[in-house]
């Protein structure tokens, strides 16, 4: 029994991934290609390269086309090491740019997660952090603004933890993670390149000082296809 045209295309770029044609943020060709190649439907070509990205093996960027996977990041979200010194361990090269920053009233859910308020001031900082050039991952930072007066006017293409202590001589003492997929809104979704709910892992990270105040409590919306994680713990 023939394979199904959409299968033949999959089977296709796949070939071409294992002989070393095609490699990590090489672009493919556009759905009208692969549907003329293979004498196809564009509803055919498109539902192969879908398979893929439900695999992982490739990924879209909005108006640019789609690309072949760089492999994924390997995280482990209880560790210590800050993002940039995740990915230099990894030989990996990162950028982080912020979105949008402001002085707000904490919402009554992150109040209850935070130990403030409903209604405290709390700044709330929205980054897009870039893994070898591709957009994987968004965060949503509030922060007491009671504990760190003046945050707003710092560099957050830098990390936020060398901030808190070299300008707030704070550092975190604890910290609380919590993992499950979930689906993107339409604003994160824009911001990663991909469709509005779109699958993604939501990391919720609620940071301590040492005389336990909340510092930090950070929403992170991970693209599904770009993190692996990993977690180490020992056994006594």
């Amino acid at each position: 029994m023939p394979l199904p045209q959409y299968k033949a295309i999959v089977d296709f770029i796949k070939e071409k991934i294992a002989s070393g044609e095609l490699s990590a943020q090489d672009k493919l060709p556009s759905e009208r290609q692969l549907s003329d190649q293979f004498d196809a439907s564009r509803i055919t070509a498109r539902e192969a390269l879908l398979q893929l990205e439900k695999e992982g093996t490739i990924y879209r960027l909005n108006r640019r086309g789609w690309f072949i996977s760089p492999s994924r990041l390997v995280y482990d979200p209880t560790s210590p090491a800050t993002f940039n010194q995740i990915l230099k361990q990894q030989h990996r090269v990162g950028t982080t740019t912020p979105l949008t920053t402001e002085l707000t009233e904490v919402p009554a859910d992150v109040a209850k997660e935070m130990k403030l308020s409903e209604g405290s001031p709390v700044y709330l900082i929205r980054r897009l952090r870039c893994v070898d050039q591709r957009p994987i991952l968004i965060e949503h930072i509030y922060v007491d603004a009671n504990l760190c007066p003046g945050l707003l006017k710092h560099d957050f293409s830098q990390s936020l933890t060398e901030i808190f202590a070299k300008h707030y001589e704070k550092t975190v003492h604890q910290t609380d993670v919590t993992m499950f997929p979930t689906s993107l809104n339409a604003e994160d979704a824009t911001s990663l390149q991909v469709s509005a709910g779109s699958p993604c892992l939501e990391i919720k990270r609620c940071r301590f000082t040492e005389d336990n105040q909340v510092l930090e409590y950070d929403l992170e919306f991970w693209r599904h296809d770009a993190v692996e994680l990993k977690l180490s713990f020992s056994q006594q």
